[in-house]
């Protein structure tokens, strides 16, 4: 999970990057609990797939 939270990090230090998204497969249930942990929302399924997205707060709360 640290890997991933530097790669978020990393990702949103950039300010034209406002979302993430992510995919883990419907059985990886690892990952999917890694990217819950990592307050990505949940936004779709597929017959595969969980896809995700997770928005940066700081720009949230800025764009107001």
């Amino acid at each position: 999970m640290e890997a991933a939270q530097s790669l978020v990090d990393w990702a949103f230090s950039n300010p034209e990057v406002k979302t993430i998204t992510a995919k883990s497969l419907l059985n990886n249930i690892g990952s999917a609990r890694i990217l819950a942990k990592m307050k990505f929302k949940e936004i779709c399924r597929d017959e595969e797939m969980i896809h995700w997205l997770l928005q940066n707060e700081i720009m949230d709360a800025t764009s107001w």
